[in-house]
């Protein structure tokens, strides 16, 4: 068979306008052009998208404290209901900005001494040999592209065989081998290119009936072209070399001239190998990973219960706009300013032209503009109150409930142990798995405990609350109570901001094998060592 090659798409720019001269402009990387095109847009539109977060920050707190808290407390800030809600506020803004700052500036490359070590730990943990020289990159290189080109042609021969038994092929493959090797011109397989059918047709037998057989084998002669060929991205299976590897394989990065290690992906904005990668974030103008995706979850978490609490404290003032308690306190702010202008306005009694006596100016003839409602019913807002109440109420409850669906798809990505880029690739695993009749399993699923301590780290429970099942007497009792707090600082350490690295290396391995070398140090008091079966049994 032929070897067919990839060559990048040319495209010829032409002016048609231009009668007496055409220019032409060949070899022009159109998709090139584009990935550079997209991004210059992300280096300039980060920066904005960092300056409006700020922004929706410090105007929804203007907001609270200068519109929503005098309504919730008349009284002033520091009576108790006051005291609560700026707790509640100040503890979501700071959450929220020190996680944001954190994944903002957090790289997942640099400082290059953390990224080194982490790399080597999983190394060695995962039995690779990571080469420390110019040479040994050089031969693990070499060594990685025959490995996915054998893992493609392994991958091409078994579709070749599941479509074979898919459109039960074998017959009609069969005697065109057997005609082929006989070199007999009495039988041929006439195909089309418009359609994937072929018919197979044998000469009469001496009863004078021939055989006609027509099957789908347009497919499977791609395969076979296919099959031939040594570029794995001419698979027909559409997977990437990354995914005809196996769970723990290590890869090479012909971007970072480094070996890859495994789910690490290169970032065409940062232009860094980003371990675990999962997306590039616009809005955090950083690439998503190993290092700052702890960060990131915790910003949507904080984000989305602190925007749910915005829209529940605002919801009742934002229902309160053109109700009958916001009419009538439209209507007693006029009768009071009417009042108190003829007041406070009293003049000596003057002379008209006509000779009569001018008197108190009436209540049609004083301009009352809406930004003199004053405050007479309570909870209810006034008209000058009534933009920043509807924007803050709009703001929170949209961001609310996007930020509240994002979140939802990675914390079921956190518990099934996977990035946004491998939830891709597994849908598509999945999905011929089903064609095949098999079952597919991620190999990185460890279970919803441990795959939630992979992200957050986990706390050790002393032995010590254990010893007592009769909850009846005091000891008992008291050692419920102590495993109950503990439980309490492990669901806190979720919550409260930290600067600790991830406690576990980028690729979950069972037992405490997977863990890094730093945690196990400071946890070897509490901690259990790891057995070899848990060193044997690598994910």
């Amino acid at each position: 068979h032929r070897t067919r090659r990839r060559y990048p798409q040319s495209y010829h720019v032409r002016l048609p306008f231009l009668s007496r001269f055409v220019f032409q402009i060949p070899h022009v990387d159109l998709s090139g052009f584009l990935n550079a095109l997209a991004d210059c847009a992300m280096y300039i539109l980060g920066p904005i998208l960092i300056v409006v977060v700020f922004g929706i920050i410090g105007v929804l707190t203007h907001t609270f404290y200068y519109v929503i808290l005098p309504l919730m407390s008349p009284n002033g800030y520091w009576t108790p209901a006051a005291i609560f809600h700026q707790a509640i506020v100040f503890f979501f803004i700071f959450n929220i900005l020190f996680n944001y700052i954190s994944c903002v500036t957090t790289r997942n490359d640099k400082p290059v001494e953390k990224y080194d070590a982490v790399v080597k730990e999983l190394a060695s943990a995962t039995g690779y040999e990571y080469p420390t020289t110019q040479e040994g990159i050089e031969r693990w290189k070499n060594e990685y592209k025959e490995m996915i080109l054998n893992a493609a042609r392994r991958k091409r021969e078994y579709d070749r065989l599941n479509l074979m038994r898919r459109y039960d092929l074998a017959d009609t493959l069969e005697d065109e081998s057997n005609v082929n090797k006989n070199g007999s011109q009495n039988s041929a397989i006439v195909g089309s290119k418009n359609n994937d059918t072929a018919t197979l047709s044998t000469p009469a037998s001496s009863s004078g009936n021939g055989k006609v057989i027509q099957r789908r084998v347009a497919p499977i002669q791609s395969r076979q072209n296919d099959v031939a060929t040594n570029n794995p991205t001419t698979s027909a299976s559409n997977l990437r070399p990354w995914m005809l590897l196996g769970p723990n394989s290590w890869g090479y990065c012909e971007k970072s001239k480094l070996p890859k290690p495994p789910r690490s992906h290169f970032d065409y904005v940062t232009r860094s190998l980003v371990m675990n990668m999962d997306h590039y974030c616009p809005w955090m103008f950083n690439v998503i990973g190993y290092f700052n995706y702890r960060y990131f979850v915790n910003f949507l978490l904080y984000v989305s219960t602190g925007m749910m609490y915005g829209t529940l404290i605002i919801f009742k003032y934002f229902m309160k706009f053109d109700s009958k308690e916001y009419i009538d306190q439209i209507a007693q702010s006029r009768e009071k300013y009417v009042t108190n202008f003829n007041h406070n306005n009293t003049m000596v009694p003057l002379e008209n032209i006509h000779g009569q006596v001018v008197g108190p100016l009436q209540a049609d003839r004083i301009q009352f503009h809406m930004a003199r409602v004053e405050h007479l019913i309570p909870d209810t807002p006034t008209p000058h109150e009534r933009l920043s109440i509807s924007f803050a109420f709009m703001i929170c409850a949209a961001v609310g409930f996007a930020v509240s669906l994002l979140l939802g798809f990675h914390l079921y990505l956190i518990l099934t142990s996977q990035t946004t880029i491998e939830f891709h690739g597994n849908m598509m695993k999945k999905r011929r798995c089903k064609e095949d009749g098999t079952i597919w399993k991620n190999p990185y699923d460890l279970g919803r405990k441990r795959n939630i301590e992979q992200i957050w780290g986990r706390i050790v429970i002393m032995e010590g609350g254990k010893g007592h099942r009769n909850d009846d007497d005091v000891e008992g009792r008291f050692a419920k109570f102590k495993v109950g707090i503990k439980y309490l600082f492990a669901f806190l350490r979720l919550l409260l901001p930290s600067r600790r690295e991830p406690e576990f290396l980028p690729v979950p391995l069972k037992g405490d094998i997977g863990r890094r070398k730093k945690s196990c140090q400071v946890l070897a008091g509490t901690a259990t060592g790891s057995s070899s079966s848990d060193i044997a049994n690598l994910v």
